[in-house]
């Protein structure tokens, strides 16, 4: 198999499953984060922050479920090429 810079760079290496990996608790630190500071605002008083953080946890929900599935794949891939 012919590796050229952008396989090496952006494909199944364990450098990009551990970015991932810390990339996806940066995001989930952050935006907890301005989770906390929007109901410190007082965006739990009124229903359209009550609504829009219900969309958010759903959105983390499914940005966490691809992250998970994605990590998942990268490491049967590694561990499938280790064991060759």
């Amino acid at each position: 198999m012919n590796q050229t810079w952008k396989t090496k760079l952006f494909g199944d290496t364990r450098c990009s499953f551990y970015t991932w990996i810390v990339v996806g608790l940066l995001i989930f630190g952050a935006s907890l984060w301005y989770v906390i500071q929007a109901i410190n605002l007082g965006a739990g008083r009124s229903p359209n922050g009550l609504l829009l953080m219900a969309i958010f946890f759903v959105l983390i929900g499914h940005f966490g479920l691809a992250l998970a599935i994605n990590c998942a794949r990268m490491a049967k891939i590694l561990d499938s090429e280790k064991n060759d």
